[in-house]
């Protein structure tokens, strides 16, 4: 995810944006880092503080 890029872009910190989010600090760094389990509700509040929304894609056959 590009979400550290999104949130430098918005001349946000990371701790502004997990407060805008409604979410801590440290789970804004485990999702820039791809940590399994993000919670969809908490990752559509970080997207929205972002201003940003969420496409949906069909995923390519892997064969």
């Amino acid at each position: 995810m590009e979400i550290r890029r999104l949130w430098h872009k918005a001349e946000l910190s990371q701790e502004a944006l997990a407060d805008m989010a409604g979410v801590s600090r440290r789970w804004v760094g485990r999702l820039e880092r791809g940590h399994r389990g993000a919670e969809i509700a908490n990752v559509m509040s970080v997207v929205s503080a972002l201003d940003m929304g969420v496409a949906l894609v069909p995923i390519e056959d892997p064969q």
